[in-house]
């Protein structure tokens, strides 16, 4: 009996691995063809295909809506083919539908099931569908279809249009998909809680940061997916080690169960209801944050591949590697998911701030969520509506000093601020100088405590520098190396190809050798992603600032960078408006007025916390400022573009690391209080922090989900039904030329992201052929024109779309762009807002812009 209660938890783990196994897989129905308005007649002897490009990796049928108008019995047979430049022409699967009696006037559904079978996402496939010998001659279905689609082919004949049938897709169920992304997370916490006899607030961040880890290693070889199946193997092997500890240690499970634990489970459950159906919002979200994760997800690697669509892949990308392994295991791409893992990265690290709410001292939990809860939406409103990284920054960086202040520097907190400090450098670039700078505060406060320049206590801030330029300098590396060339791959693959031509079956994929040429040309050139960002930091650029031959714009920019900082109210705390430097003297007279309590008497952490913290903002808003002067636009730089946010993450930062050092100050003075008189005072002070954070706080932003909702919902209409056209014909190795006039540019970023991984040209979306053109256009819409306007002659356009593009889509054309273009359009009467069109080249380099279909584009 003692040996199965010592074994409970073990054994109630075992039953929480097998539950979810039960119910692992989901069907759910994708369609070719969500709005059929055509048919097509399927006779017998002929050979019907249909392409289309997955969403997720694994199918396991198809489904045919049909009608007929005579009686007859055949069975119908299904082949599924790869139809991309990378693959061979083998085989996947067939199916057969078995013998099916039509009868004539009569409607069903023929279904073709077969073993679940693992797709690339993105890749083009062609599904081949046969009548079955012995077939009736003369025996036809009419089968619905798509007009505004294509690859669908009869006997090799396009038919312009694709059928309408739906593939059956398997997917993790949300409850294996929970269980899969939580049993990394709670096998290391254990194996942590065990090995250092901590709580699971103490160790949840680490645990996070090992996973993430683990994955940045597996990405750094060019090995993501295998990096999610050896972070299961290392998972099993820590529950393993923790059984082992479990009973060596003879631990008392109950010890395990902290307030934190549950209060973490609790808040997971909150966030999954929360960010049901959520979606992106912002700019950068659309620009960089949610493609990112898009692309991995397709391309199970770093952007920094010859097909990626991400548009600024020298980003490091801790967040995006753990929404990444949310979306996989998932198995579809979800926009809520993004916001679904951002929040958990955030409750991660901040619930570190409960491991004193014990049991007995519960009263203290409301307290503690208030400090963590509305102290970081003062400086980020949005931060639970938004996927900006730059809260994440302010999260982390509290985290750290947080671990340093509030415990030595045992082996266990060296571990617990490495994996902040590597949170830090690898979630933005402006991540690593403040990671850099908390290092700094760390030799700072040794000296400041040792009263001595040189002691061996520096060993341990030493070796956390090295920690950051590791992080930091190892993605630098692997940007700068130039990525695997899939070319050989490609040959390889034409080369099969060529060698079963004679044996290929009708109708195979064959193509017309475009999307083979475009691959080949990407592959062609080695890839690298060094950062473009940081061209303007030379020496010479330096030295002319300081002597004063510089652009003038640039010391316009100093000088409001510096007004701001001292005039500018950036942030609220209710009614009253702070600058950064009001907010910075707030935090060094409330270090020294503490220090003359009972409190915090002789506390040297708060004095040096909140000291050291102060003078090392001056040198990360100077890295701010320089990044105005030299990585950002002219414009950019002039209006101090979201000044609030980059300034917040180092800010938002400290001023959570001193509450919550306050806060935990206050509860270890409280065990100090042996009478009821001082822990009554302890309780009084931490509920009046809390009604005057509720004061002061809007909350507001906690219940308004999607800001800019209504705007936002207008922009993203007809993004779905995009992705789906492209579905029924694409490969992800092709191109898309977005033409994106009339608008200022956040419906190019929205449709850019529905339609990945298909690539589409960057920062070229505005089009005319003439600056008269563009002139007559700012006339006619002054205030949606977008000022980096292309300009190109419809002989160069042309020349553009023949060398790189497969397909142009129209977004919000304006009237102009008929008059500009229309002749290289097959139909020029075709030219309207959501028309696709196939770039099909000659041979003295012309092309002509064949009409494929058209989705409906809602007007704003």
């Amino acid at each position: 009996m003692d040996i199965l209660k010592r074994n409970l938890p073990f054994l109630f783990l075992i039953l929480l691995t097998i539950a979810p196994f039960s119910v692992k897989n989901r069907q759910i129905s994708a369609d070719v063809v969500s709005h059929p308005d055509s048919g097509i007649t399927f006779s017998s002897g002929d050979v019907l295909t249909q392409t289309w490009s997955p969403h997720t990796e694994r199918i396991s049928g198809i489904s045919l809506p049909y009608s007929c108008d005579s009686d007859f019995s055949a069975a119908l047979s299904l082949t599924v083919f790869p139809d991309s430049p990378y693959a061979g022409r083998e085989p996947l699967a067939t199916a057969s539908s078995g013998t099916v009696s039509f009868r004539a006037g009569e409607t069903g559904v023929l279904r073709f099931a077969f073993d679940t079978l693992s797709l690339t996402p993105g890749c083009r496939y062609l599904f081949r569908f046969t009548y079955q010998d012995p077939a009736p001659e003369g025996a036809s279905v009419s089968l619905p279809s798509g007009s505004q689609y294509d690859g669908c082919a009869i006997n090799g004949r396009s038919l312009s249009q694709a059928l309408a049938m739906q593939v059956s897709v398997v997917k993790n169920s949300r409850i294996f998909w929970l269980y899969s992304i939580l049993l990394p997370l709670f096998s290391f916490s254990l194996l942590l809680m065990l090995a250092f006899r901590r709580s699971f607030e103490e160790v949840a961040a680490l645990a996070l940061s090992a996973s993430v880890g683990l994955l940045y290693l597996a990405g750094l070889a060019e090995h993501l997916k295998g990096g999610i199946g050896l972070l299961y193997v290392l998972s099993l092997a820590a529950l393993l080690a923790s059984a082992y500890l479990f009973h060596k240690k003879q631990t008392d499970w109950r010890a395990l169960l902290s307030p934190g634990f549950f209060v973490f489970i609790i808040l997971v459950l909150v966030i999954l209801v929360y960010n049901n159906h959520m979606y992106r919002a912002e700019w950068d979200e659309y620009s960089h944050w949610g493609l990112a994760v898009k692309d991995m997800f397709y391309y199970g690697s770093f952007a920094k591949h010859a097909d990626s669509t991400v548009m600024i892949p020298w980003y490091p990308p801790f967040i995006t590697l753990f929404q990444y392994f949310l979306e996989y295991q998932n198995g579809i791409f979800s926009e809520s998911l993004l916001y679904v893992a951002f929040q958990i990265a955030i409750l991660s690290f901040s619930i570190t701030a409960l491991w004193a709410v014990t049991w007995k001292r519960l009263k203290y939990l409301l307290p503690a969520l208030a400090i963590l809860l509305f102290i970081p939406v003062i400086f980020f409103p949005e931060i639970f509506n938004s996927i900006y990284v730059d809260p994440l920054l302010a999260v982390f960086m509290a985290y750290t000093l947080i671990c340093y202040y509030t415990e030595p520097m045992t082996a266990f907190n060296f571990l617990r601020i490495s994996g902040g400090l590597f949170a830090l450098t690898l979630t933005k670039e402006m991540g690593a100088p403040i990671a850099g700078l908390l290092v700094v505060i760390f030799l700072l406060d040794t000296v400041y405590k040792q009263r001595k320049l040189i002691t061996r206590s520096l060993l341990a801030p030493c070796a956390l520098m090295l920690v950051v330029f590791v992080c930091f300098f190892s993605w630098r590396i692997y940007l700068a190396v130039p990525s695997p060339s899939p070319e050989v791959e490609l040959e390889e693959a034409q080369a099969d190809a060529e060698s079963e031509e004679k044996t290929a079956p009708l109708s195979e994929p064959s193509g017309d050798g475009s999307s083979s040429a475009s691959a080949k040309a990407a592959a062609s050139e080695s890839v690298t992603a060094v950062p473009t960002t940081t061209a303007n930091f030379t020496l010479p650029n330096m030295i002319d600032l300081l002597t004063g031959n510089a652009p003038a714009w640039r010391y316009q920019c100093i000088h409001t960078f510096i007004g701001t900082m001292f005039s500018r109210q950036t942030y609220s705390l209710g009614v009253i408006g702070l600058s950064i430097t009001d907010i910075l003297f707030l935090l060094l007279l409330a270090a020294l007025l503490l220090r003359r309590t009972v409190f915090f008497r002789q506390d040297q952490s708060l004095f040096s916390l909140c000291v050291f913290g102060t003078l090392c903002a001056l040198p990360y808003l100077g890295f701010l400022l320089l990044s105005y002067l030299f990585a950002f636009s002219t414009a950019e730089a002039l209006m101090l573009h979201s000044y609030y946010r980059y300034a917040g993450s180092y800010l938002a930062g400290l001023v959570l690391a001193f509450a919550v050092y306050i806060f935990l100050g206050l509860l270890r003075q409280e065990d100090a209080q042996d009478s009821p008189g001082g822990q009554t005072t302890v309780w009084t002070i931490c509920l009046s922090v809390t009604l005057l954070l509720c004061m002061i706080t809007p909350l507001e932003h906690f219940v308004t989900k999607n800001i800019h909702n209504t705007d936002t919902a207008d922009y993203l209409y007809g993004c779905d039904e995009a992705a789906e056209t492209l579905r029924s014909f694409s490969d992800r190795t092709e191109k898309v030329y977005l033409v994106c006039n009339n608008n200022n540019g956040f419906s190019y970023f929205a449709f850019r992201n529905a339609i990945s991984p298909l690539a589409t040209q960057e920062g070229s979306w505005d089009l005319y052929s003439s600056r008269e053109r563009l002139r007559e256009c700012h006339t006619a819409y002054p205030d949606v024109t977008y000022d980096r306007a292309t300009i190109l002659s419809p002989k160069d356009w042309a020349a553009l779309l023949s060398s790189q593009y497969e397909y142009v889509f129209l977004l919000h054309p304006n009237e102009l762009f008929a008059q500009m273009y229309g002749d290289l359009f097959e139909d020029p009467s075709s030219v309207q807002d959501g028309a696709f069109y196939k770039v099909i080249p000659s041979e003295n380099g012309e092309v002509m812009l064949s009409y494929i279909g058209k989705i409906g584009i809602k007007r704003y």
